[in-house]
């Protein structure tokens, strides 16, 4: 309920002043609509989105399958691999620990070493059984490179 009142609210707001976030004027009810859209999906993950049926697509999220399809790490199972890989060339990987691939996001600004404004990068954490979550790695589609967001910390005896 809450992403859909966000969703109106948002759209409301970009046909009441005409403008796009870049700030250029709306051509048609179609570019609001879009526009909207944009700016509800800036904080989601994709995962959901390229998961729909062809015919059920809207234009942005063709667009990312598009780019997804043509890059380097297409298939969230190639992102599980990158991710694997780095965890285990690097800091290692306990016996516990499961992953999975969590999101898809489109990066609005540039980190170092990772990717640049505009690319995708996969989600995916690193857990602990039963469920801790120990890691999140960002896997880049473009060059393949990891970041890891946090590391694991293991707890100092009291």
């Amino acid at each position: 309920m809450k992403s859909e009142s966000r969703e109106r609210i948002i759209k409301a707001s970009i046909l009441a002043i005409g403008l796009t976030c870049s700030g250029r004027p709306l051509a048609s009810q179609r570019d609001a609509e879009l526009a909207a859209a944009s700016q509800v999906r800036s904080t989601q993950s994709l995962l959901e989105t390229i998961a729909l049926p062809p015919e059920k697509r809207d234009v942005l999220t063709k667009q990312v399958v598009i780019q997804l399809a043509a890059s380097a790490v297409p298939r969230m199972e190639d992102a599980s691999r990158v991710a694997l890989g780095y965890v285990v060339s690097g800091p290692g990987l306990d016996a516990r620990d499961g992953w999975k691939v969590t999101g898809l996001f489109r990066l609005a600004v540039p980190i170092s070493a990772l990717a640049s404004p505009g690319d995708l990068v996969w989600k995916v954490r690193v857990h602990r059984m039963p469920g801790e979550i120990v890691r999140v790695l960002l896997v880049s589609t473009t060059t393949k490179s990891v970041r890891e967001m946090f590391p694991e910390q293991m707890p100092t005896p009291k």
